[in-house]
C-alpha cells in the first residue's frame, strides 16, 4: 500500500458489508464505488439478512463505519 492508499482503495469495486458505530443502522450490504476525502460512496445491494436498498447510493463520511469486510458470499450448487 502506497502512502496514499487507504484500508478502502483495497475493496473499490467489491461487495461489502459495513459495520456501523451506529448499531441501529440496518443498511449493511453494499459495492463499495468510491473513497475521497475521508468519504465514501456506496451503492446497496440486496443483503444477507433479506434488507433490498439496490441501486440506493449513499455518501458517507468514514469515520461513520467502524469496519469493512468483503462480502464473498456463497454461489448457489448446482
Amino acid at each position: 500500500m502506497s502512502e496514499y492508499e487507504t484500508y478502502f482503495d483495497s475493496l473499490i469495486g467489491k461487495r461489502v458489508i459495513v459495520i456501523w458505530h451506529d448499531a441501529g443502522n440496518d443498511w449493511i450490504a453494499f459495492k463499495l464505488l468510491w473513497e475521497d476525502c475521508g468519504n465514501v460512496k456506496l451503492q446497496g445491494v440486496a443483503s444477507p439478512d433479506g434488507n433490498r436498498h439496490d441501486g440506493s447510493c449513499v455518501i458517507c463520511p468514514t469515520t461513520d463505519i467502524r469496519d469493512m469486510i468483503e462480502w464473498k458470499h456463497e454461489q448457489p450448487t448446482p
